[in-house]
């Protein structure tokens, strides 16, 4: 493991800028050194003691069973569209949670030559419970700003006086603000041993929360590793190609040196003479390309969080600003169900109301893949982003306002099908297939109603057609195919506009 110089950081961080922002915590530490050379050598000693640490055994989690961070949300907005609501908060806290103790369902993904390096960090986040002043609190404050976006350059999302928001105290919480961020950049991040006064983590409101399902981040940053990433920056995290290519490493030794930022997924790209690690939460991949941190990263992160550790403090204050509460009295919804609506694109689902419930937390997600939330306030929703023959899931919890948030119902799953009528029960089998003179079809419809049988041609020519009147259960229906000629053909079966094919054979 190379170690790192921040004063060398300060003199290769101007020539990094990437046409896409996917983070920009380089080029906001690069700015804030200019302004406070003297920052350069706390940053030093952070890193000696990392080193220090990194080396002996006090990473090895012996003391230690779960390091505990406070986070407070600081929504800063213009606009309704920018007031990121509560549960999209509480879903990028979730985010976190699973992201850092490698929970995450995607962690399956990682490629084989990097799944022995993947590893809980040991670090969670809570929203806190008790602000500067020893009041109650939710963990998020919002203010009403008459600006209508906010620069890095300048930090004055940080600010109350130029239309943001002052931090918490840095040594007990960390400070997340949520606003629009201008220039198109994502977030980014302070590292450990610059000023209190700007310490933490900026997130553009677009890509806070994983609500995609609704109308929160865009493809392809909707799943809220933007958070993830730029917290792992606060952390003492350098970003996987150690911000200055084959030459410069990130102070982890399990990670491949790496020559640039990686894009999209490129999971088969090789520099620096060894294959990148494109899932690691601190290079540019799109969202769900990013699945996991290393056991090096995770010991690096820890070594802020030790006694001694540039982020100790704030570990410690858990203690006393996350404290549980009450236990909630909202009940848990029941009775979850989904629908098809219309193969193979809409699907809705829906639950028993709870008694005292304003709302719910609906989430979804393709079987394997991330969570996304959105806010309901009846006991319904219906979706039309559905793709053939994949498995989907729901959960869902109840939010009963005072008397707190539920915990999620069970996963209720389906399998979105290429065509409605076979979801709902409704099959056709074709026999004897080679036929000769005649084709018996069985039928078996879940719903009565009309079906309409057409038998085609590979050119799609409708050479016979026979409409049937189904009662809810099983039917023959016998054809007469002695003037078709030896080949290939197909049977459609049409109800309501969608169908199901089979083909059958004609040999003499």
């Amino acid at each position: 493991m190379k170690q790192i110089s921040w004063l060398g950081l300060a003199l290769v961080l101007g020539s990094n800028v990437q046409a896409q922002h996917r983070c920009n915590t380089s080029e906001y530490m690069e700015n804030l050194i200019n302004q406070h050379p003297e920052i350069t050598a706390n940053m030093e000693a952070i890193e000696a003691h990392t080193r220090e640490v990194m080396a002996g055994a006090s990473t090895e989690r012996s003391g230690v069973a779960l390091y505990t961070i406070p986070v407070v949300f600081h929504v800063v907005y213009n606009g309704a569209s920018e007031n990121v609501p509560d549960y999209v908060l509480q879903g990028q806290l979730d985010v976190l949670n699973e992201d850092f103790s490698a929970t995450n369902a995607d962690i399956s993904s990682v490629v084989s030559s990097f799944t022995s390096l993947w590893d809980d960090t040991d670090i969670q986040f809570c929203l806190a419970s008790v602000d500067p002043s020893g009041n109650p609190t939710t963990g998020i404050t919002r203010t009403a700003t008459t600006r209508t976006s906010f620069s890095f350059t300048s930090d004055n999302i940080k600010r109350s006086a130029d239309g943001g928001k002052d931090p918490w105290p840095a040594s007990q919480y960390l400070n997340i603000w949520v606003g629009d961020i201008s220039s198109g950049i994502l977030g980014y991040a302070q590292f450990p041993g610059g000023p209190a006064a700007t310490d933490g983590v900026v997130i553009d409101y677009l890509y806070t929360g994983r609500d995609s399902w609704a109308s929160g981040p865009g493809f392809p940053f909707d799943l809220g590793r933007t958070a993830t990433h730029e917290v792992g920056h606060w952390l003492n995290l350098r970003h996987i190609w150690g911000d200055g290519g084959c030459g410069v490493d990130d102070g982890v030794s399990d990670t491949p040196v790496s020559d640039n930022p990686n894009y999209g997924c490129a999971l088969t790209h090789v520099s620096c003479g060894t294959l990148d690690n494109v899932q690691n939460y601190m290079d540019y991949g799109d969202d769900d390309c990013l699945v996991m941190f290393s056991a090096g990263q995770g010991a690096r992160m820890r070594a802020t969080l030790v006694p001694g550790g540039s982020r100790a403090s704030v570990a410690a204050a858990a203690a006393t600003k996350c404290s549980a509460g009450p236990a909630p009295t909202c009940n848990i919804p029941t009775g979850l169900t989904s629908t098809i609506v219309s193969a193979p694109t809409t699907a809705s689902t829906s639950w028993t109301a709870v008694s005292g419930a304003v709302g719910y937390d609906l989430q979804g997600r393709q079987a394997g893949g991330a969570w996304r939330d959105v806010s309901v306030s009846g006991t319904s929703r219906t979706f039309n982003i559905f793709k053939a023959n994949r498995t989907y899931e729901w959960r869902v919890q109840a939010d009963c306002g005072a008397s707190g948030v539920s915990g999620y119902s069970a996963i209720q799953s389906f399998v979105m099908p290429a065509s409605r009528l076979g979801a709902t029960g409704t099959e056709m089998s074709l026999f004897p297939n080679p036929a000769n003179s005649e084709l018996t079809i069985d039928l078996m419809a879940s719903n009565a109603g009309q079906v309409d049988l057409v038998v085609v041609d590979l050119l799609g020519r409708a050479l016979m057609t026979q409409t049937i009147t189904m009662d809810g259960s099983a039917s023959r229906v016998q054809l007469d195919v002695s003037n078709l000629n030896n080949g290939t053909y197909f049977v459609q079966m049409i109800s309501n506009g969608e169908r199901v094919v089979s083909n059958f054979t004609i040999a003499r």
